[in-house]
């Protein structure tokens, strides 16, 4: 088979593919060396070089079509200032770090790359703090295998991925692959709705459950998971999943 010649056959692989949860790491670490071998990696000597190719990026994805180039960079300007941004995904598919930078981040944006064309996938559109957790958590694990060093990202978006996952059990890694490179969101929370209607009366940690959610079944544990990820209510999730 002759090797991706563009992101979306890497993304392709990706969508094909049904790895168990131990080859996951490695997988996506393959992928992301198919995608560094494409050239689709930049880097810049500073960070205001960044606010024209942001300012671009945020042009093309935006259906604002009355603002001016100086409203969008004055807009890019504001986004890396205040963000203290070092490295960004476009959506071309393009990957643009400051030089020196941390390669960890590299790693990051290309796992992005990996669910969708500029990393705008139906997780991150479902909800970003949720998917930034999810892309953080596949390049933890496929960190090693690609012999980056882990740096700490969005560390608490991070855990709730960790936490919705150890829920979850065995499949759990498998299930969130599938909402991160496969879009199957529904899928990840019914798996999540599942586990904890199975839990019982007790929650995970061993208290019991209060009397509206003792009784769910799998179906309306779903759907209120879903509602409380959508709305990050971490008060209401700390309650229901367990520890990492």
């Amino acid at each position: 088979m002759p090797p991706p010649a563009s992101a979306d056959d890497v993304r392709r692989i990706i969508v094909a593919a049904s790895p168990l949860a131990h080859e996951i790491p490695l997988f996506l670490s393959q992928r992301v060396s198919q995608l560094r071998k494409l050239g689709l990696s930049n880097e810049v000597d500073a960070r205001q070089d960044l606010i024209p190719i942001l300012a671009s990026d945020l042009e093309r994805k935006s259906t604002d079509k009355k603002k001016s180039r100086q409203q969008w960079l004055a807009e890019a300007k504001s986004q890396i200032d205040t963000n203290q941004t070092t490295a960004l995904t476009t959506l071309d598919d393009h990957y643009t770090g400051i030089k020196g930078g941390i390669k960890f981040d590299e790693l990051h944006e290309l796992i992005h790359l990996c669910s969708s064309k500029g990393g705008i996938s139906p997780l991150h559109k479902f909800k970003f703090t949720m998917n930034e957790g999810a892309i953080n958590y596949f390049s933890e694990l496929a960190a090693t295998d690609a012999g980056v060093t882990i740096v700490p990202r969005y560390p608490k978006e991070t855990i709730m991925a960790r936490r919705l996952v150890k829920l979850i059990g065995d499949k759990g890694c498998v299930r969130l692959y599938d909402a991160t490179f496969k879009g199957d969101i529904n899928g990840f929370f019914n798996a999540v709705g599942t586990a904890y209607a199975d839990l019982g009366p007790k929650e995970p940690n061993g208290k019991n459950k209060s009397f509206s959610t003792k009784n769910w079944n799998g179906t309306q544990a779903a759907v209120e998971f879903e509602k409380q990820v959508a709305n990050w209510n971490l008060a209401w999730l700390d309650r229901r999943l367990p520890a990492v």
